[in-house]
């Protein structure tokens, strides 16, 4: 009994050292102690990360239901027993509290260990209790030097950043109620959304994979379309497809829009049989990270006023690819592209952003649009995708994934850019 205890214990250290000599364990590590260069940076005592994505950035977990609490010295990965093993095998960087009151239960009891752990510290060996209400006197100083309410006794509490752009008002509310004891919450002024946005070249292989996984399963669904294909039977097996090859699942709805349904930007696929010009954006996830693409392909006539148009929107692809660069504002890439379709007369046909970053989210930083502010840096993947809707007529639209590098961009989808879908087989 004692020896297969033994046994046990020797394999889970055996594998607490293989994750930890990893390269993802590596990078997990490097991507904590930016996420804490960060935290510090803003007068933080630790960060409180929900959102999901953000949470398997940090620490690699994948499941559907946990927390991130990051803190100077510790990490702890909050989730539930239905994750229990799950965690185990994934979880990097961080010790793994499986809760049984909730998460913030379990939140509250770590938090209220570390904030009476930190008073004994600062009251140092063999100090009575005056030394700690002087402690607490400093820490009060803090906070208002911080511009916190200062309430009366008791040890300094932590100060915790969250991510307002993915935990609601209500759940604010209610944290706070539970942390009061222990933690004051503070939105964030920057999203952990860029810190994600810099690929690594381990994520940028992984997306790689993701792309030709997803192009192939387009050519596959091209040589089965027929007359009889519909738009919902193509967008049907696309998806399927993409599974077959070896995809996790699609990274959004796909759409598939043809005659004079591709006006509709974010059109759903109907029972309608292909025919005349159809827009067709379809993406994948692999190994949790998301692809996206669009091609724009005949079935049948195209009328003269689409063809103009989607050699504009191959112009303006071409012009905002030139414009890539780090430190690059993003406006001002979307700008080259929307001057080549406002020169033409059709900046109005043109209504949506450029593009948008895409990596464990198919819609995360950088935004690419008249409005950002992001500034490209060596690494960002990004769409850019320039679109022409003629309602009454039909659409264009020509999406492609392109990475910053040191001297520019590029491409990472590989497939034609022609109307005719022979070119693709």
């Amino acid at each position: 009994m004692r020896a297969g205890i033994r046994v046990c214990l020797q394999r889970r250290k055996a594998l607490k050292a293989s994750r930890e000599a990893s390269p993802i364990a590596k990078e997990t590590a490097s991507r904590m102690r930016r996420a804490r260069e960060a935290a510090a940076g803003s007068g933080l005592d630790g960060l409180l990360v929900t959102h999901l994505p953000d949470v398997r950035y940090l620490c690699g977990f994948s499941g559907s239901s946990g927390m991130l609490l990051l803190l100077n010295k510790y990490a702890y990965f909050i989730t539930d027993f239905r994750y229990r093993e799950q965690a185990r095998v994934e979880v990097s960087g961080a010790r793994v509290v499986i809760q049984n009151d909730g998460h913030a239960e379990a939140l509250r009891k770590i938090l209220a260990s570390h904030v009476g752990k930190r008073a004994r510290e600062a009251a140092g060996p063999g100090v009575s209790g005056g030394g700690a209400q002087e402690s607490d006197a400093r820490g009060r100083g803090r906070q208002r030097e911080r511009g916190e309410d200062v309430a009366g006794g008791g040890p300094e509490k932590l100060l915790l950043g969250f991510d307002p752009e993915h935990i609601s008002y209500a759940e604010v509310t209610a944290l706070r109620r539970r942390l009061r004891e222990t933690a004051r919450l503070s939105p964030l002024k920057s999203s952990l959304a860029l810190l994600r946005a810099p690929k690594s070249p381990r994520e940028l292989g992984i997306m790689g994979e993701g792309i030709r996984i997803a192009e192939r399963a387009l050519k596959e669904v091209l040589r089965a379309a027929g007359a009889a294909t519909t738009e919902a039977r193509l967008a049907a097996e696309l998806e399927a497809e993409a599974r077959r090859l070896g995809a996790e699942s699609p990274s959004f709805e796909t759409i598939v829009a043809s005659g004079k349904r591709g006006a509709l930007v974010h059109a759903r696929p109907s029972r309608k049989r292909l025919a005349g010009v159809a827009v067709i954006d379809w993406g994948i996830v692999h190994e949790g990270y998301c692809t996206d693409c669009n091609r724009t392909l005949a079935f049948g006539r195209v009328p003269s006023a689409l063809r103009r148009a989607h050699g504009l929107v191959l112009d303006a692809q071409e012009r905002a690819l030139e414009a890539v660069g780090p430190g690059v504002r993003a406006r001002e890439v979307d700008r080259a592209a929307r001057e080549v379709i406002e020169a033409a007369g059709l900046g109005h046909a043109f209504g949506h952003g450029l593009g948008h970053g895409v990596g464990l989210e198919v819609h995360e930083r950088p935004h690419v649009s008249a409005r950002s502010d992001d500034v490209l840096e060596e690494g960002m993947v990004f769409t850019i995708e320039p679109g022409i809707y003629l309602p009454g007529l039909g659409g264009v639209r020509v999406e492609d994934m392109a990475v910053v590098t040191r001297d520019g961009a590029e491409l990472l989808t590989s497939l034609p850019r022609t109307l005719d879908p022979a070119d693709y087989l």
